[in-house]
């Protein structure tokens, strides 16, 4: 029935959507760039892209809390390094969760405003005596969505 406005709500949470990913791909790549000049001992074994995977690797792991353990920070500037990308995904993610949690809140709360002026219009038409046929067409316009346009409400009426 609301397709039309569904359809106008979801592209603007899919950029904030987007947003949030980027910003989570960027954090993940510095602080692995970080891991990486703080752990660097120029280990043979390792190429660059494995040594950059394995940075990526913690860094994920250490900003989602998860922090399986296998690879940890051995020195005192690793340690301290670890503590506040910690305390840096906890708020990252609280971040994150508090926005999407806003963004959904307001998508609800447009929706409801909608429907609530949708309703006073159904009730003004009634009250007005506007013809049956008119009325008949405001009803149907959510599906079809073209009285939102500007002065079409006025023409129908």
């Amino acid at each position: 029935m609301y397709e039309g406005y569904q359809r106008e709500v979801v592209i603007p949470y899919l950029y904030i959507l987007g947003y949030f990913l980027f910003i989570i791909c960027m954090s993940s790549h510095w602080l692995s760039c970080g891991w990486i000049a703080l752990s660097y001992e120029g280990r043979p074994e390792d190429d660059l892209a494995t040594t950059y995977l394995k940075a990526l690797y913690w860094s994920i792991t250490t900003l989602t809390t998860v922090g399986y353990g296998d690879i940890i920070p051995e020195t005192n500037p690793q340690i301290i390094y670890t503590m506040f990308v910690q305390i840096l995904g906890v708020g990252l993610y609280g971040y994150i969760i508090g926005n999407v949690a806003n963004v959904l809140s307001k998508k609800d709360h447009s929706r409801a405003r909608y429907l609530e002026n949708f309703e006073k219009l159904s009730a003004l038409v009634s009250y007005r005596s506007v013809p049956m046929d008119v009325q008949l067409r405001i009803q149907d316009e959510p599906a079809s969505n073209s009285l939102h346009t500007s002065g079409n409400l006025l023409r129908y009426l």
